[in-house]
């Protein structure tokens, strides 16, 4: 039954989701954005196509979780469930639209960071 619940809450989420775009985000939030994926194309040589493609995704994911924080009570077992259901979306479309190569180079990028 709670499995059930989840998966039609992150359902709802993506159907309330589809209807936003990036207009509702904050100016910072969409700079935050930017600056990550400019981030991004720069570590990892992506080109403009790819660019673009992942910022789509980004925003379709700081969307998502904005959604979700709004309207499920943070900390709970939605809550988790829901925003690993987003973050799966969000790697899934990230690995389609980049190279084996574009990965490894995030994710040594990444570990650099820590």
């Amino acid at each position: 039954m709670k499995k059930k619940f989840t998966w039609l809450l992150f359902a709802t989420l993506l159907m309330a989701f589809s209807s936003l775009s990036a207009q509702n985000l904050s100016k910072k939030a969409k700079e935050k954005i930017d600056q990550e994926v400019s981030e991004m194309a720069r570590v990892m040589d992506l080109d403009d196509t790819q660019k673009a493609k992942v910022l789509e995704l980004k925003t379709q994911q700081i969307l998502a979780r904005k959604l979700l924080r709004d309207n499920v009570e943070k900390g709970t077992d939605q809550f988790k469930e829901a925003k690993s259901k987003i973050n799966q979306e969000f790697r899934g479309g990230f690995k389609e639209v980049c190279t084996r190569d574009q990965l490894k180079k995030w994710r040594k990028h990444q570990k650099a960071k820590k």
